[in-house]
């Protein structure tokens, strides 16, 4: 290049670039490639891309043995195992607001102890909606499928069909504000867990529907951050048991 000079109002030179001639050769130059970015885990799984979301399905299956599949405390009977699970879990691509979704559900069949087979499920959903830089508020729907072992208190440890259903569903609400480096949250809690009556070999039914119950709760955090790391924080939480 061929550095060339012009004068400006106040008299100093200033350097400026012009393109060479045609008739001078120069060196071309190397373009600098980026570095690709570092990623927090290279071995997660990609997942499938529908619209805004992340999508990542799987599904599981394994085989083993269990030395007690009732879970009493009398001697029992070991059994072979298989345990299939399908779920998904969702991820939001938003620059601003944040979606959350996991979702879950296996079962176990065993060969020699059928009345302990089980299903099982969780599924939770979460939405956080940003009102301000400093202040979001927050939605989360949860649910849970579990069953009771024939070892619990409320059921006869022998002679179960099969095992009665554990359903829960709830809510959390609230928000969250910011000043500075301290932040400060309120949330209420709705929970409903329902119980399925049992029923025995001969057909007899145990009800355990009378112990299904709500449950409400309210809690509150304040907690300051001491580096992008380091967050101590004090929780406060109330909640009652109302049963049918």
């Amino acid at each position: 290049t061929v550095a060339t000079a012009r004068q400006p109002r106040n008299g100093a030179a200033v350097a400026r670039t012009a393109p060479p001639p045609p008739t001078v050769a120069t060196v071309a130059t190397i373009p600098v490639k980026r570095r690709p970015p570092v990623e927090a885990d290279p071995f997660a799984p990609v997942g499938v891309g529908v619209g805004s979301l992340r999508l990542v399905p799987y599904v599981e299956a394994l085989g083993g043995y269990d030395s007690n599949p009732n879970r009493v405390t009398a001697p029992t009977k070991g059994s072979g195992l298989v345990r299939g699970e399908l779920g998904v879990t969702a991820r939001s691509d938003w620059s601003v607001h944040e979606f959350k979704g996991d979702l879950r559900l296996g079962y176990s069949k065993y060969f020699d102890a059928p009345q302990a087979d089980r299903p099982d499920g969780q599924a939770k959903l979460t939405w956080r909606l940003d009102a301000t830089r400093d202040a979001a508020f927050d939605l989360e729907l949860r649910g849970q499928l579990d069953t009771q072992r024939p070892g619990s208190p409320d059921l006869t440890p022998t002679g179960i069909r099969s095992r009665p259903l554990v359903t829960s569903l709830g809510a959390t609400a609230g928000g969250a504000h910011r000043i500075g480096d301290l932040e400060l949250s309120l949330h209420g809690t709705l929970d409903r867990t329902m119980y399925e009556d049992a029923t025995l070999n001969n057909g007899t039914k145990i009800a355990l529907g009378g112990n299904s119950y709500n449950t409400y709760g309210l809690r509150s955090r304040a907690s300051y951050q001491i580096s992008p790391g380091i967050r101590p924080f004090i929780e406060v939480g109330s909640d009652m048991r109302i049963r049918d």
